[in-house]
């Protein structure tokens, strides 16, 4: 019997010590704030070091309106936006210096229409076309001067046709052609006057010669 009574008292005893090693600290200082989910406003996320990483705001139970993501310094990260539940609108994502990253639109949870990308400096990095999520149309790469540095083409989000990358001063460098986002052929070409193939099509095919590799453009090309 006093076997049973020393166990049953080193469960009470032990139980609320293990339960608290199962706390989270951040869900803890979330509480001590007050800042439980809501049914409708504003809810704040924090790290385990009590720091400002998401606030959301909430309508009948649904993420709407306005979320934000935060760098650990504070900065902010990312802009995004929900109506009913579903990611709707223009988001934004930040470097964090506060220069603008990316934007693009969303409707229905999925990437919808263009989305431009930006160096740390501001200048444009890539421009692409999106359809219910999935790369398709045109994207461009660009260097920091605004010169094409590759062109691409997706269909469903797969490669599709000619992929292209220029040298800076609009001589192209590399050329691969791809069908339903495999790989048909890649080709380089050296310093002008060299030619470099690597094709992959079939064994018998012809291997294009310097005569007939692509001339560079005229002059680079801005966008």
């Amino acid at each position: 019997m006093k076997i049973y009574l020393s166990l049953l008292v080193l469960l009470m005893v032990a139980a609320p010590w293990c339960f608290a090693q199962n706390i989270n600290p951040a869900r803890m200082y979330e509480q001590s704030r007050g800042t439980q989910p809501p049914v409708e406003g504003v809810w704040h996320v924090y790290d385990r070091q009590g720091r400002l990483i998401r606030e959301e705001n909430y309508h009948n139970y649904r993420l709407d309106g306005e979320m934000k993501i935060f760098y650990p310094s504070g900065a902010l990260k990312e802009l995004l936006h929900y109506s009913d539940g579903i990611r709707e609108g223009n988001d934004k994502n930040y470097f964090e210096d506060g220069g603008l990253e990316s934007e693009g639109n969303y409707a229905g949870n999925d990437l919808q229409g263009g989305r431009v990308h930006f160096y740390d400096t501001g200048e444009i990095k890539s421009r692409e076309h999106y359809t219910n999520g999935k790369l398709d149309g045109e994207k461009t790469v660009l260097y920091r001067s605004g010169i094409v540095r590759q062109t691409m083409y997706y269909i469903n989000g797969l490669l599709d046709g000619e992929v292209a990358t220029y040298a800076e001063d609009g001589q192209i460098v590399v050329e691969e052609h791809y069908i339903h986002g495999n790989l048909i052929s890649h080709n380089e070409y050296g310093d002008k006057s060299t030619y470099v193939s690597k094709n992959d099509t079939a064994s018998n095919s012809a291997a294009p010669t310097p005569n007939n590799a692509p001339a560079p453009a005229d002059m680079p090309t801005k966008l």
